[in-house]
């Protein structure tokens, strides 16, 4: 009997044991599964099944005892949930057919499933006697797909749905070529929005213009707006009647001379202001005026104001200076005359104001306050009639069957209001038909029997003009996407199976049976160690006649994380056989129909005792 004690369990403890069940070897396979096992030891492979067989060698005390076992012949389901569980574990007295039926449940849950066997005529029993609906899922060989690549295909087998197969027809469009949900928020907004007067016209003439030029008729049309603002400020009556002369070119001539006489008496004013005043004691003679200019020449070309003999201009001036007083004396000096001079200029300059303002029928200004009134009204009017008439102008020639005119005042308000409306949220009409538009072209991408329900469901909320149902569906048009590209990544993972059975037997039903993803390969003991598989390449490995293989079989453990042996009618547990060694591992225990009495499975119990090593090199595990 081999003889394993309590060892570490670290990779020296675990090679400790791996090296007792290749010195039971005896044949060429055992000694290439050993070199195997050896050397992905050294690379830091897992190897899990192995290592729980060797940890529970190593653990399992002499008086613990296995639970009792188990009869599952009529629900081999229960086998299945068992060696979730329980990594190792023994069918005993068990007939092919029960063998079969549980391959069949480990393939049905999924499993890779390993049979093996060193004699040749049990594994083709036990496949004849498999399940119809399992012989579609016998393979030559296991995948060759990588270890990732096959979770991956499982998982995607796994989560097939109907609706993700239905993809594979479906033409999805890229989902940049959708509009922004923001931009088409803000479409359905405007489409929503009651349209103001004459924004539906302006639309028309605005929308088939360069950025640039609208830029500028919108410009004018807040100069516009703001024009009228201010003199709708103003209580004059006249304002509106004067504006809307000037905007159809009367009276401009009255207006603008109108506008230099009380600018020019304004300034006037300013050049008076705090002089002393002055006033006429007497009539002044007609060239009076003329008197005073040359005269003030006289005395800024270095003239003296008092002489013995007086200059013809000091006698021409006498009589005027004699009639004038500025303050409460005549005036004298230069600058005396500059107050003189300034008085009537402006009256010259009042009474051009009087005969503007009769020539326009306005009231003439009484005071100083209500001519700077009227020339601040008269600067607004000029605004607004130039603003007025630029845009007359700019609409006028925005397009040559232009159909819109700006008549009077009032329609030039109206045009302005409409073109700001315009710019600020557009024109419902258009927005509206711009939904459309952006519908037709997105319904265009796909024939209606190859449209995706999510591109459908887009298209159908731009034609309601409903925001929220458009940002939804294109949220779940990258779910379709990325629930396509899984079902043709299922696709091509499946055609790289190598087997067209198998992958036949992996398709996803449309009935709605769940897919399970298992796979059966027999495999004679002799191949299956010389070469071993690939980590992660099988669940489970079954060992067919279990009690007549040395412990050397062991090393099949290898091949997967889990081993399930199988011992037929009459064999016997010995302790140089693989299946008295589970025995000592306290691997689960499951009796068949054949077993005649239930009684306790209980693992080997012998005291530690020295044998001969065959190779005579390997030591006893954890010494």
């Amino acid at each position: 009997m081999l003889e394993i004690g309590p060892g570490p369990s670290d990779d020296e403890g675990f090679m400790a044991v791996v090296d007792r069940f290749g010195a039971a070897g005896s044949d060429r396979a055992a000694a290439f599964a050993y070199e195997q096992i050896r050397r992905a030891t050294s690379t830091g492979a897992p190897l899990p099944g192995l290592r729980r067989l060797a940890a529970s060698l190593t653990t399992v005390g002499a008086g613990e005892l296995p639970p009792l076992p188990r009869h599952p012949v009529d629900e081999p389901g229960s086998v299945v949930a068992a060696i979730r569980e329980n990594p190792l574990m023994v069918l005993d007295d068990v007939e092919p057919a029960e063998v079969a039926a549980t391959v069949a449940a480990l393939v049905d849950d999924g499993r890779r499933v390993i049979v093996t066997a060193s004699d040749a005529g049990s594994l083709a029993a036990l496949r004849g006697v498999l399940p119809a609906a399992v012989v579609d899922r016998v393979v030559d060989a296991l995948p060759t797909l990588p270890p990732a690549d096959l979770h991956r295909l499982r998982g995607l087998l796994a989560m097939s749905t109907p609706a993700r197969r239905a993809r594979g027809t479906q033409q999805l469009p890229d989902p940049a070529a959708f509009p922004p949900a923001v931009e088409v928020e803000k479409l359905c907004a405007t489409a929503a929005r009651a349209s103001s007067a004459g924004v539906e016209l302006i639309a028309g003439l605005l929308g088939e213009v360069d950025a640039e030029r609208r830029a500028a008729v919108t410009a004018i049309a807040q100069c516009v707006q703001r024009a009228l603002t201010v003199l709708g400020a103003r209580s004059e009556p006249w304002i509106w009647e004067l504006l809307g002369d000037l905007v159809h070119g009367r009276r401009r001539s009255e207006f603008d001379s109108l506008v230099q006489s009380t600018a020019q008496a304004l300034t006037t004013i300013d050049d008076g202001r705090g002089n002393p005043p002055v006033r006429a004691v007497g009539p002044l003679p007609e060239n009076a005026v003329d008197a005073l200019v040359a005269y003030l020449e006289f005395l800024d070309a270095g003239g003296r104001a008092r002489s013995y003999f007086r200059s013809p201009v000091q006698r021409d001036v006498e009589p005027v200076l004699r009639q004038l007083r500025v303050g409460d004396h005549e005036p004298e000096t230069a600058v005396e005359l500059r107050v003189v001079l300034t008085h009537f200029e402006l009256g010259e300059r009042l009474v051009g104001v009087d005969t503007d303002c009769a020539a326009l029928d306005l009231p003439t200004p009484q005071n100083p306050d209500e001519l700077a009134t009227l020339s601040q009204a008269l600067t607004d009017i000029g605004a607004a009639a130039r603003s007025v008439a630029a845009l007359r102008h700019d609409v006028l020639f925005l397009h040559p069957g232009s159909p819109v005119s700006v008549p009077d005042v009032a329609a030039a308000e109206q045009l302005a209001a409409a073109v700001l409306a315009f710019d600020e949220n557009g024109s419902p009409r258009e927005a509206a038909e711009r939904l459309d538009d952006l519908a037709d072209s997105l319904a265009a991408f796909a024939p209606p029997h190859a449209t995706a329900p999510e591109h459908a469901r887009a298209v159908a909320a731009l034609r309601d003009h409903d925001p929220d149902a458009y940002a939804a569906a294109v949220d779940d048009l990258l779910g379709a996407h990325l629930a396509q590209r899984d079902e043709r990544r299922m696709a091509t993972l499946l055609a790289e199976l190598g087997s067209p059975s198998l992958a036949r037997a992996w398709a996803p039903r449309d009935d709605g049976t769940p897919v399970r993803p298992g796979l059966v390969w027999f495999s004679s003991s002799e191949t299956l160690l010389a070469e071993l598989p690939p980590p992660d390449g099988a669940d489970i490995v079954v060992v067919l006649d279990a009690g007549r293989v040395g412990v050397d079989r062991a090393m099949l453990a290898a091949a997967a994380p889990r081993m399930l042996a199988v011992a037929g009618p009459g064999a016997r547990s010995g302790g140089t056989t693989l299946l008295g060694l589970l025995h000592r591992a306290g691997a689960l225990v499951i009796r068949g129909r054949s077993a005649a009495a239930p009684g306790r499975v209980v693992p080997l119990t012998v005291g530690p005792r020295s044998v001969p090593m065959p190779r005579g090199e390997v030591e006893q595990a954890g010494a």
